[in-house]
């Protein structure tokens, strides 16, 4: 299989590839851009060895677009569509800038910091918590320092779930499949669960505190402390209990999350700053904006350390003399009729949120096209023919009626919207036809692979919308919000 090279323009999904970002164990990832939008395109790696499992691959390829499309995090990418091309499949997701921590542990030759492995570690244990809770749990099977990138902003994204799944206590795994030492033992035996994410998060912070690879010490790793004495005991005991060989001795995702919550929230300093803040400044910022953010920060916990201890007031009334102040004041009856007329204004229901479908800028120019086309086609007919005279106005008269049924089509086609009401969810389009459920009426949501379109349904009705609404994803965590219905996969779950 060719590698695509740097100018190749995609015919199913118009865009054009400015350059290949990596290559991993089954895809080749490339930065596209179609407009003044950047997206990552993914493409499926088929060569020889993978061909006794190519169908299995495909729909594990087919299953990552799927989940990305149904999961709402902001540690995960968004995908835009699946599409085939000369016999290669492709997914087109977000593009994230930004370097992963395996080559964010190249350029810095040291270990992580124990604040920024904190950092990390809770983020990633939020994710598997919102993955492991859902109706039905999903396990990535496959963390890795590899597969984590840091942004310059400092906000953590998992970019690959190409061997992710949902899992069921009752279903093994269909190949037996995983990074060699970030996977727990049971995942080489094809019984992953939810706590293999847990193993792997734990050799993951190990390998970003001592620079060991976890995978020349297979399911040995040396104590943390005996590699890093900086680290703290809370941590070194973490780490070994998120890397118990058998399940049953290891932490859940539930209990990781909430011993990883309980100590960063309980340091002041940490929650002062964002130790990974400070890293993406150190990966990517100027000098300069790293001493100045640095200083910000100890700045910033000197106050809060001073405040805590009692050493500072922040005002000089104190809350009693307050008190005292607000219950002298009573309220006059022009007061109390301006109090009326303001908790009147304030009790008015709040604007129902709108979204359109994706304006396009060129649908006019088609138009246009189209219409001088079918001009130009009845004029060389009526030049075949010899017809002269009168007759002549025709193809002016074919032009105004194509480009006004066109632009009405287009118009009414523009004109379709969906409303999040306070009490339903309604969709309307252009000929004025309304769609309304409420939304206690819901009884599911899911996106449908097959059309790359999401379906709520409920009382009867079904109201349908793809990703070519603006701000689709907003609509989508919004759905799931008031619905308390997670998107599902109509098709199966895989």
């Amino acid at each position: 299989m060719d590698e695509l090279k740097p100018g190749y323009k995609f015919k199913n999904f118009p865009c054009k590839i400015m350059n290949k970002i990596g290559r991993g164990g089954q895809c080749i990832v490339y930065r596209v851009k179609r407009g003044k939008e950047e997206y990552a395109v993914k493409q499926l790696i088929l060569t020889p060895e993978y061909i006794p499992f190519q169908e299995q691959y495909i729909n594990m390829f087919k299953r990552e677009y799927e989940l990305l499309s149904v999961l709402a995090h902001p540690l995960l990418p968004k995908a835009y569509n699946f599409f085939q091309e000369k016999g290669e499949y492709f997914i087109v997701v977000e593009f994230i800038s930004g370097k992963n921590l395996s080559e964010i542990m190249e350029i810095r030759k040291k270990s992580l910091t124990e604040g920024a492995a904190l950092e990390l570690a809770c983020r990633i244990g939020e994710l598997l918590v919102y993955l492991t809770s859902r109706q039905s749990p999903i396990i990535l099977r496959d963390i890795k320092p590899a597969n984590i990138i840091l942004t310059e902003e400092g906000q953590v994204k998992f970019i690959d779930l190409t061997i992710a799944r949902h899992y069921s206590p009752q279903k093994k795994d269909t190949m037996k499949l995983g990074s060699p030492g970030y996977a727990p033992p049971e995942q080489y035996r094809g019984e992953s669960s939810v706590k293999s994410d847990v193993y792997s998060l734990g050799v993951t912070l190990h390998e970003l505190l001592t620079l060991q690879d976890p995978s020349l010490n297979l399911h040995n790793l040396p104590p943390v402390k005996s590699l890093n004495n900086s680290v703290s005991d809370k941590l070194c005991n973490i780490i070994k209990m998120s890397t118990e060989l058998k399940p049953e001795n290891r932490l859940a995702p539930e209990e990781l999350n909430e011993i990883l919550k309980n100590i960063y929230n309980s340091d002041i300093f940490l929650k002062s700053m964002s130790p990974l803040r400070i890293l993406s400044n150190e990966i990517y910022g100027p000098e300069e904006k790293k001493v100045s953010l640095l200083k910000n920060y100890i700045e910033k916990f000197n106050v809060n350390r001073i405040v805590n201890e009692g050493k500072v007031e922040k005002s000089s009334k104190t809350p009693e003399k307050s008190v005292e102040k607000t219950e002298r004041k009573k309220p006059s009856l022009m007061s109390k009729k301006a109090w009326k007329k303001r908790k009147k204004h304030i009790d008015i229901k709040e604007e129902p949120l709108l979204f359109h479908l994706k304006d396009y800028t060129d649908h006019y120019a088609i138009i246009i096209v189209i219409s001088l086309s079918l001009m130009f086609l009845v004029y060389f007919f009526l030049a075949v023919l010899g017809v002269t005279g009168n007759l002549v106005c025709i193809p002016p008269f074919l032009f105004v009626s194509s480009f006004l049924l066109c632009k009405f089509i287009s118009d009414s086609n523009q004109a379709r919207k969906y409303i999040i009401g306070d009490s339903s969810f309604i969709s309307m389009d252009g000929f004025s036809r309304k769609t309304e459920i409420q939304w206690d009426k819901i009884t599911s949501f899911g996106f449908r692979l097959s059309d790359n379109k999401y379906i709520v349904e409920g009382d009867g009705k079904n109201i349908i919308f793809g990703k070519d609404v603006l701000k689709w994803e907003d609509l989508k965590n919004i759905i799931e919000k008031r619905s308390s219905l997670p998107c599902m996969s109509i098709e199966g779950e895989g």
